[in-house]
């Protein structure tokens, strides 16, 4: 019976740390109230399956984001992440400029390789920019 009691809270652990990822990545939670509102239901869900150390620790987040939240700041970060992103994509431009420059294939796609990920890494983060300005325009409505 033991057995069977421990294998429940294990999955109900679990259950609820997928939850919590899945939930970290909601496009609702990139804004202050995004983000009160994510933590909102992860707490409701906390409370459903009566797991009271991760309620604890969703509340005390909760209280920092509502203390310490700012969609001003937030705006900073997703811009600044953007230009260190770009940055990263210039500097693997040149290292495949450069590259090229000595015609060394190996070397070529290695470098052609972190260029596109670079590529993709910088789409990812102006998307996630583009994404806060709607759910801060939404917001406003």
């Amino acid at each position: 019976m033991k057995n069977k009691t421990m294998i429940n809270v294990i999955v109900s652990v679990l259950l609820l740390s997928f939850n919590v990822m899945v939930n970290a990545k909601d496009v609702n939670g990139l804004t202050c109230l995004g983000k009160q509102n994510s933590l909102n239901k992860q707490i409701e869900y906390a409370k459903k399956i009566k797991n009271q150390a991760q309620l604890k620790g969703l509340e005390k987040a909760l209280d920092e984001v509502t203390a310490f939240c700012n969609n001003d700041n937030l705006k900073e970060k997703y811009q600044e992440k953007v230009k260190a992103k770009l940055e990263n994509l210039h500097e693997k431009q040149e290292s495949l400029h450069q590259a090229r420059l000595k015609s060394d294939a190996e070397k070529i796609a290695q470098q052609e390789k972190k260029v596109t990920k670079a590529e993709k890494e910088l789409k990812q983060a102006q998307q996630q920019l583009n994404s806060f300005y709607q759910a801060l325009e939404s917001e406003r409505r």
